[in-house]
């Protein structure tokens, strides 16, 4: 019997988009942890901060990848462009 709910594929894409969110919001805009959780749950996301924690546990390598490429803002917008990236000002990466 097929499972019910969404489409394998979907999922995945959602937390490479998800896992991309939280390095942006962690990493160029050097928010903390907490407040990064927040803004994913409340603002972009809608799933509960305790997902948000297991799906960046279980897909750590796609944030260790983005921390070694270090993209760009441009790169980011290019590679999700329903989201709105935009640079910080005080981060230490400029894009």
């Amino acid at each position: 019997m097929p499972k019910k709910g969404r489409h394998q594929d979907s999922i995945v894409k959602r937390n490479i988009a998800l896992v991309t969110r939280y390095y942006y919001w962690s990493e160029i805009w050097q928010r903390k942890h907490e407040r990064v959780l927040e803004t994913l749950e409340n603002e972009e996301f809608f799933i509960r901060t305790a997902t948000i924690d297991v799906i960046i546990r279980n897909d750590d390598d796609v944030y260790t990848k983005l921390a070694k490429e270090k993209p760009t803002i441009k790169d980011l917008q290019a590679r999700f462009p329903a989201f709105h990236f935009e640079d910080n000002p005080h981060s230490w990466k400029k894009c």
